[in-house]
């Protein structure tokens, strides 16, 4: 199973983001509909979006193995 992960960049702290997902493209999906969720929430305008000085949250899919992939928009 696949699932996401959170990263709040402000507070440097990981977060479960909660369900579980059957393929990587349905994790992939939802890791977008959760920044997509970041940029109303955390607009690029104000927290420097994904960039490198960016402080908008992380979205990452995490795979069957461990292993963790960030997603960008």
């Amino acid at each position: 199973m696949y699932s996401l992960r959170g990263y709040d960049t402000f507070s440097d702290e990981d977060y479960d983001t909660g369900g579980a997902y059957v393929t990587y493209e349905e994790a992939k999906a939802a890791a977008h509909t959760a920044l997509f969720k970041n940029e109303l929430t955390q607009p690029s305008v104000y927290s420097g979006g994904q960039g490198p000085d960016g402080i908008q949250d992380r979205v990452y899919v995490v795979h069957p193995d461990g292993r963790m992939e960030r997603v960008y928009p």
